[in-house]
């Protein structure tokens, strides 16, 4: 065909080219074909333009040489004679590697028990655009810890945590492939602990009971004191028995009797550490009044430390005496910690009936439930199957 075509350019963008060439006139002009080369001689690429006069190659290396001719063909497939070749190099780039996350520093953080350490974690992505990023924490992070998606670390630390210092790492991790990550560490340090739990008894009123008293403490103690809150006019008598009497001494002051004061020390060059069974704290039921429920509120307490400082987070687990006279008592409980019940006070050797409803509205319809001669003055009941809706239950001796 002859047409004598030319490129009109070749301009390059990133690792493509885009050639141009001027039209063909001739009537049976079916379309153009754009031939390349990487040596200027043996043109082996065909692409096919159609009939566009302008054509796009890409994936291009960089460094390289090409060379490009342009083809008329008609509708036999004729092919004209080939324009000027057009050379074109492909310039070696200099690609921005991609950036990891960068982490901002932490400063070392410091908590008591009972309150929360919170972090927010700053973190700057260079990549264009940015990428996602995934907050973890490394390993090691003491138990109770947390991260949130947005990299705000939580930690609320338990009394067994206390005294100790604790490395935390915190991991920035992008969703680039391959993925990238950085990471920021610091240091919490939590303070001393002290926990003491008192325990609970029923007794028949007119006697005597006891409660255990366990201590845990992160720290060494050499003296621990406090007071007991309880129902007035009830108790009497308060004592305290060692588990350990070289170990333990103890002091008992009650000119109130509702509220005993208690003052344990150790022996000089000793200390109270980590879990250990005090003692128990021994009490006369007073042989008046009505059944209740005395609680044991731990009030005043001060655990002073070897170095002869006060522990600052000190915790109490109160405790409670159930006293038993003339009237059964019934309290809503669970067995093993999971089944649900009603429990009863009482006394020994008494027949007892137990009723229920399910709707206290008048009239109420009582139903009885059981009736056993109590062995023990606790005896757990069991409702039965569970039926999802309210029931009420009460006791009678009879």
């Amino acid at each position: 065909m002859g047409l004598g075509l030319v490129i009109g350019s070749a301009a390059r963008a990133d690792q493509s080219v885009t050639l141009t060439w001027n039209p063909s006139s001739s009537s049976d002009l079916a379309g153009y074909m754009v031939l390349s080369s990487s040596d200027g001689t043996n043109y082996v690429n065909q692409m096919d333009a159609g009939t566009n006069t302008v054509w796009s190659v890409t994936g291009l290396q960089d460094g390289t040489t090409n060379y490009f001719e342009v083809e008329a063909y008609d509708v036999n497939h004729n092919a004209s004679p080939p324009s000027n070749p057009v050379e074109c190099i492909v310039p070696e780039t200099t690609q921005t590697p991609a950036a990891p996350p960068m982490l901002a520093a932490v400063p070392d953080q410091s908590v008591n028990v009972g309150s929360i350490v919170l972090v927010t974690n700053t973190v700057t992505d260079a990549n264009v655009p940015p990428r996602q990023i995934t907050f973890s924490l490394g390993a090691g992070a003491p138990a109770g810890t947390s991260i949130s998606t947005n990299g705000v670390f939580e930690w609320d630390p338990a009394c067994e945590q206390g005294s100790t210092t604790n490395l935390i790492t915190v991991w920035a991790l992008d969703n680039g492939m391959p993925a990238l990550s950085n990471s920021v560490s610091f240091e919490v340090t939590v303070g001393a602990c002290v926990r003491v739990t008192i325990g609970s008894s029923a007794v028949l009123i007119g006697n005597e009971t006891s409660v255990p008293i366990n201590l845990y403490s992160t720290v060494g103690l050499t003296n621990l004191s406090f007071s007991l809150a309880t129902l007035a006019g009830r108790f009497g008598n308060w004592g305290f028995a060692a588990s350990n009497p070289g170990l333990v001494t103890a002091a008992v002051q009650a000119p109130d009797a509702s509220q005993p004061q208690f003052n344990l020390a150790v022996p000089s060059g000793q200390a109270l550490l980590g879990a250990s069974s005090l003692g128990t704290i021994s009490v006369q039921a007073l042989a008046s009044g009505d059944s209740a429920f005395a609680p044991l509120t731990v009030n005043s307490i001060v655990a002073t430390a070897s170095d002869n400082t006060q522990v600052g987070s000190v915790f109490v687990s109160p405790g409670r005496v159930v006293l038993i006279a003339g009237q059964p008592l019934l309290e809503a409980s669970l067995s093993n910690g999971s089944n649900p019940g009603v429990t009863l006070y009482g006394t020994p050797g008494s027949n007892y009936t137990v009723m229920s409803t399910t709707n206290l509205s008048p009239p109420i319809t009582w139903t009885s439930f059981t009736n056993f001669i109590l062995p023990t003055p606790v005896q757990f009941i069991t409702p039965g199957p569970y039926t999802n809706q309210m029931e009420f239950f009460r006791a009678l001796q009879q």
